[in-house]
Order: C-alpha cells, then structure tokens, then sequence
C-alpha cells in the first residue's frame, strides 16, 4: 500500500463469452464505455480463517460484488469464481516476474494453468504489485507508451488516509473522507481555478494532469485500491477508526456508484474503483493499521456495516434494512441456551413460534432457537448498538438467503396454519449465512 503509488496497467484479456468481456478494455475499467463505473474489492492473502473457495465465492454473490482483485489466486478459488459473473482483475504479484522474464516457458506454462482455464472470469491481468512513486522515467515512459497502444488503464493506489495523516492538519478531515464542506475550507487550484471538496478527486485529478503533462492524457486511470482503517495504534493512527472508515467507504461507494460526478477535472468520467479491502488481513505485519483494512473477518462476519443510500445492499450496507442477529456458530451450549433463556424472559422477545408443537420449534436445535430469539430481540430493540451480544454469543450479519428446510415440509404436509416466515441458521460457519427466512408460498 502507499499513498499514491503507480500498480501497473491492467490488460484485458480477449474472452468468447461477449456479455461478460467486453470488447473495448475501458468499458470495464475505465469506466468511459457504455457499462456504468462500480466499485469492486480487493481480497488479500494473509487472513486467518478465510471462507473456503465455494463458500467465499457465494459470499461474493450474496454481498452482490461484482469484480474483485485477486494476487496469484489457488486454482479452486479461480474455479468457484469461475461458476459466478463475478469478474477478476488478475494480479501477478512481483515475486513472480523475474522468473517469467527468465523463462518465457515458465510463463507460457503458468498462463496454461491459471488463465486460460478461466479467461471468460478474467477481465484484466495485472503485471506487478505495487511499485514506487518515485519509478525513474526511463522506466515510466515505456509502460505509458504500451498502455496507450492496448488501449489499457494506469492502475493506481490511492490513498487520502496516508495524505491526511502526512499533512499535520493541513487537509480537513472532512474532505478526505467525502464529507460537506464550506466554501471557505475546499482546495481551489490556483492553475486551473477548478474547486476540489474532497481529497480522493484531487489526488485523482493530479495524477491525470501528470499524464497531461507527459501527452498521455487519453489512458483512463482505475483506482486499484483505495480504502480506510478501522483500527489502530491510539498514540500514532488516531483516525484509524470505525466511524472514519465507515465514512469514508459508504461515501466513496455513493460517490462512484449512486453520483457519478467525475471529478472537477473530467465530471464526465467516473473511474472504477477497488475497495481495499473485503477482509482483515490479520497476518500482516507492521503498524497496528496494516491488519484492519476489511469490511469483513476472514470468516464473513463485518467489521462494521457501510450506509450508502442508492446502494442496493452492496457490501453490508445497512441502509437497506438488512442485518440480522445470529448465534454465533461454535458457542458454549450453555452459553447459548442461557442467553435464550434471557431473551424469550427479560429480554421479551417473541418466542411463540419456537414453542413445542409450533411451527419454528423443529429441529429442536438450541442454537437455532437462539437465533431466532436473538434475532426478534435485535428487531424489538430498533437494532441499536448492544442489542445483539447477549455475552460474546451473537453476531450481526448481513445475508439473508431463502432455505428450504425438511421438518417444515413435512409439517407442510400435516398443517395448513404455518405462519409465513420462520428463521432459522443452518450455516456451518459463522457469518456465512447469517439469518434465514423461509417463505411459505
């Protein structure tokens, strides 16, 4: 990661299925052809507990993302992704580029494994990770000059998070996390007298008047990575926060997804973007920041839940009423059954339906019945912060799957006075399903 920092330029890869590759590179990233401009994530290496291929790859669909960035991916992660329209921008990370360069056949080789296979997933392949801000110019040009012959996009890493903090209380807060400012606080460009009232538009901006300067202003730019922490040291990452990094990635989202403004340099042209990223890489090492850039734990679980109006429910966004509370999987049998006792007691939630003889009683399953208790006790409660803990063995969840479960196809069979819904958990790990409704129709 850095502050601004050139990634590379990402080649689209020539694909046979035409709805989901499209011809011209920058439809699907530059986001100056006929698709509209979206919001992907990037999906690390280094977390603990992450979701198997399959299960990840149906927590993409459910969270309803639709590209992710991927650095030298295993073959059964490309093959789950590959059974979704999920779409793959394809990194290959440094460590493997000398090797290439060295061995045309190993390339050869490792393309036949990893790309062909899965060339209708893959809609651009990256070469390299990041490389340094200050890259020499004998080396910049030629790749400028090859992206402008492919028609390719400069990929790029930025980052308001590291500028803000560099500039000492120079930029506002405000404006690097997309909040309203007064006219009095924004960036006026004293060369072109455009008005800038966020950080993340005038470090874009920059960049392409870098390209202008260099006669390559026609390469779009796609934003690689960008994002905020969640935690950090106290003493030395104060802003690392939830609040902050929940601010700043709903504001980005509706910023790319639901405005579309561009930017004050090119408002006709909004670029696509990757979130860095959907989950906590918690295996990183250096500053206490490095392990809570995710919108989720590795095991599908948020971090916190984003609020982007116009956003669909993309990526636990919240506005759309759609979060639950669930029994954690794995939790102490005790633990749970005393939470559930609290809440069908104390607590008041409504129980009926989990009573013998009603229609959410079978499985007789504690943790299922705690999960519907928790979860009308979540609803009761307006769903404020503290409503779903119950002691360490509840969570909130964000999915909402319809399952068909046997026991009440066979009370089905015996009853025509089952009620309309009944939730239930059934997932195998927690924070994969989350809460489940089942429709009666």
């Amino acid at each position: 990661m850095g502050m601004s920092t050139f990634t590379s330029g990402a080649f689209p890869l020539p694909s046979s299925d035409a709805p989901r590759a499209a011809a011209n590179p920058r439809d699907n990233n530059g986001a100056y052809g006929s698709e509209p401009p979206f919001v992907g994530v990037v999906i690390g290496n280094e977390v603990s507990g992450l979701l198997p291929p399959a299960d990840l790859a149906r927590f993409l669909v459910t969270q309803r993302i639709t590209h992710v960035r991927l650095s030298n991916p295993s073959l059964s992660l490309l093959a789950a992704l590959n059974a979704t329209a999920v779409r793959i921008l394809f990194v290959v990370p440094n460590s493997l580029l000398l090797a290439f360069a060295s061995s045309p056949s190993s390339a050869s080789a490792w393309a036949s494994r990893f790309l062909l296979p899965f060339h209708n997933s893959i809609s651009a392949l990256a070469v390299g990770d990041d490389f340094s801000p200050s890259i020499s110019p004998t080396l910049l040009l030629p790749a400028l000059c090859f992206l402008s012959s492919t028609n390719s996009p400069l990929m790029l890493n930025l980052y308001p998070y590291y500028s803000f903090m560099r500039s000492r209380g120079v930029i506002p807060l405000d404006s690097a996390l997309f909040k309203p400012l007064p006219p009095s606080k924004e960036e006026v460009d004293p060369n072109t007298l455009l008005h800038y009232t966020n950080l993340f538009d005038a470090m874009l901006d920059a960049a392409r008047f870098a390209l202008r300067t260099l006669n390559f202003s026609h390469i779009p730019i796609l934003v690689a990575e960008t994002g905020w922490p969640s935690a950090g040291d106290p003493g030395l990452e104060p802003f690392a926060t939830r609040d902050n990094a929940d601010t700043y990635n709903s504001n980005l989202i509706k910023h790319v997804v639901v405005d579309r403004g561009g930017t004050p340099l090119v408002p006709e042209q909004t670029p696509n973007v990757y979130i860095y990223e959907l989950f906590n890489e918690d295996q990183r090492l250096g500053p206490e920041s490095e392990r809570h850039w995710g919108l989720f734990y590795g095991n599908g679980t948020p971090v916190y839940l984003l609020s982007v109006a116009g956003g669909g429910g993309f990526l636990a966004d919240d506005s759309t009423n759609r979060t639950f509370c669930v029994a954690v999987d794995g939790a102490d049998r005790k633990a749970l059954q005393a939470a559930l006792d609290w809440a069908c007691g104390p607590g008041r939630a409504n129980c009926s339906e989990i009573q013998p003889g009603e229609a959410c009683y079978d499985p007789n399953d504690v943790r299922r019945h705690a999960s519907y208790a928790f979860d009308s006790y979540y609803h009761k409660e307006g769903k404020v912060v503290g409503s779903c803990y119950f002691q360490g063995v509840a969570m909130v969840t964000t999915t909402d799957p319809i399952v068909v479960m046997s026991s009440l196809k066979r009370r089905s069979s015996r009853s025509s006075s089952i009620p309309s819904e009944c939730k239930v958990v059934v997932g195998k790990r927690k924070g994969i399903w989350g809460n489940m409704r089942f429709k009666m129709k």
